[in-house]
């Protein structure tokens, strides 16, 4: 996992920070960060739904050739490994690359900034990502608990479609 983690998180963020770099744009980089912060929030809404799901809904759906059932009922079979990537790896990248996006957009906003307004700003810009994703991932927890087996089904339906695309490569 820990691999995972660094093969997810050198290419998103070379790519996050090179885009956050050229365009210069404040708009840009909280809306890369709002996308950021919101993946990780899903995400993890995905790993809680898939350890709290039923399985045998979900087979009885793929028992009638429903799109999507059979991807949700392995997804649910293997609910400790898509639970680990999904609130570990994807979460916990999200995380760390929306701290180091927060503090892109601090120097963004303060054009090399005095020492005490970079740590003011800085500590200020992380403690309203840490209560957005904090806040976004209790909400979220709850949300996932309530509907786990419905939203496993909906992520099922999403990598089956995405399974389907022609010229792709996809490794699930």
């Amino acid at each position: 996992m820990g691999v995972g983690a660094i093969l997810i998180a050198v290419p998103i963020g070379l790519i996050s920070e090179t885009t956050l770099a050229k365009l210069n744009s404040l708009i840009v980089s909280f809306l890369v960060l709002c996308f950021i912060v919101i993946i990780g929030i899903l995400c993890d809404v995905v790993g809680v739904a898939v350890t709290a799901a039923q399985e045998a809904p979900l087979h009885a759906r793929a028992a009638s050739g429903v799109f999507g059932a059979r991807k949700a009922a392995d997804l649910v079979r293997n609910a400790h490994q898509v639970a680990s990537f999904c609130n570990d790896v994807v979460g916990d990248v999200s995380g760390t690359l929306s701290g180091a996006i927060g503090v892109a957009i601090i120097y963004q906003l303060f054009h090399q900034p005095k020492p005490i307004v970079a740590i003011v700003s800085t500590a200020l810009m992380s403690a309203t990502i840490a209560g957005l994703i904090v806040g976004g991932k209790a909400f979220g927890k709850v949300y996932a608990i309530q509907k786990s087996t419905e939203i496993v089904f909906l992520v099922g339906k999403l990598l089956t479609f995405i399974q389907r695309l022609p010229g792709k490569f996809v490794p699930f």
